[in-house]
């Protein structure tokens, strides 16, 4: 019925050649379909942003069944032998919900932290929220944390200060750190040599040399996919 009103607006002449006839959307019915579009996209953000219903209520329909598969999978993990997961944070926000879905389950434990990415929006109350997150029993380390100079999505001066301030922070709790180095390994290296915390560089992209200097300040390496990729001639040295 609107389809029809909205074409109502443009009437067709009376005598139509039907074999040259070529239906060209009217400009309103393109503003239509647009608007519903725009539509739809504002009300998928309104649900995933409400937290006083249910996880599983807070998506549309076509976003709950990717929910469910969380769940299930999460559910199934430890009969195929998973004995623990640590879900990193990137920023206060995931922070807060990783810290709620290891409350969820016994085998998950957590890490709070600023991700280098995020650094930009870093307040001055986040370090004490960190050490607030820290007191849980599911939080286990201050991460994901680190510098990232490819993508340099946060001034590198403020990625300094503020992987300087939650080192800083992890070593005055007494906890080990997950660390993010992305083209950045020299400055890394130097904050890592200078505060020693315990823990771990994931995703380890660095060179042979870089990896003795990490393991003799008693922290591991972790490799991601990435090692299987055909340039990834240091991780695999």
């Amino acid at each position: 019925r609107l389809l029809e009103d909205v074409v109502s607006l443009f009437p067709m002449p009376a005598e139509i050649d039907v074999d040259q006839l070529q239906w060209n959307p009217p400009f309103a019915f393109t503003i239509l379909r647009y608007f519903l579009l725009v539509k739809y996209f504002v009300v998928v953000y309104f649900f995933c942003e409400v937290r006083h219903v249910p996880e599983y209520l807070r998506y549309p329909r076509p976003l709950r069944r990717r929910a469910v598969r969380r769940g299930a999978l999460l559910d199934a993990l430890p009969a195929k032998g998973v004995v623990a997961v640590v879900n990193a944070a990137s920023d206060m926000k995931t922070s807060a919900s990783g810290l709620a879905l290891a409350r969820a389950y016994d085998y998950f434990y957590c890490a709070a932290g600023v991700h280098p990415h995020e650094a930009g929006s870093f307040a001055p109350g986040d370090l004490d929220a960190i050490a607030g997150y820290a007191r849980d029993p599911k939080v286990v380390a201050v991460g994901e944390i680190g510098l990232d100079y490819h993508y340099d999505f946060s001034p590198r001066d403020v990625q300094q200060q503020v992987f300087e301030a939650q080192l800083g922070l992890a070593n005055d709790l007494g906890m080990p750190v997950i660390i993010h180095d992305r083209e950045a390994h020299a400055d890394t290296l130097a904050l890592l040599r200078k505060y020693r915390p315990r823990g771990i560089l994931h995703c380890f992209s660095g060179s042979a040399e870089m990896a003795g200097e990490i393991l003799k300040l008693g922290m591991y390496l972790a490799f991601g996919g990435a090692v299987t990729f055909k340039n990834a001639k240091k991780p695999a040295e």
